[in-house]
């Protein structure tokens, strides 16, 4: 009996454990659109910092602290797909993958706190552009988020939790 149902369970959720080199273009893809949208938002935070209200705001220096360093885990994070595609598989690549993609959406979440205090302090004249921040902000996690579970396939279970970053 417990056979039975074991066999079951398995079928309607199969256990994916080895890697999955096919889905490289859509985890590229994925990403792809994440940088995108995180060249769109620090395009926002750079117009807002060359405002007079920036330099005001408390928190900005922190915010695009984390600007900077959600730009730079994507672009480790694309850098190491690339490098794959072209046949480099080594572990500690795989290890910088994982955490890079760790990291900026452990940057993206830190920035959607301070976009928020930002929303709600901002002039009248500047909220609409603050608002901006959290709608890319929302895209780039979110697009990040399918990298992150495409790269998990990618990767295999067991390469991924390997490698994932102590929380």
């Amino acid at each position: 009996m417990t056979d039975s149902h074991t066999s079951s369970r398995r079928e309607s959720q199969p256990i994916q454990d080895g890697p999955e080199p096919y889905r490289l273009t859509e985890v590229q893809h994925a990403l792809d659109q994440s940088i995108a949208a995180d060249e769109t938002l620090s395009s926002i935070c750079y117009q807002l910092r060359c405002s007079a209200f920036a330099c005001d705001w408390d928190g900005w220096e922190e915010a695009h602290r984390e600007c900077m360093l959600s730009n730079h885990y994507r672009l480790t994070a694309s850098g190491c797909l690339k490098r794959m595609a072209m046949g480099d598989w080594h572990e500690t690549l795989l290890m910088t993958l994982v955490q890079c993609l760790y990291l900026a959406r452990r940057a993206d979440r830190i920035k959607q706190g301070y976009f928020h205090r930002l929303c709600g302090s901002a002039s009248e004249g500047f909220r609409p552009t603050a608002e901006l921040l959290l709608v890319w902000n929302r895209h780039a996690e979110a697009h990040l988020q399918e990298a992150m579970v495409g790269a998990q396939h990618l990767l295999g279970t067991r390469q991924w939790t390997r490698w994932m970053p102590e929380t």
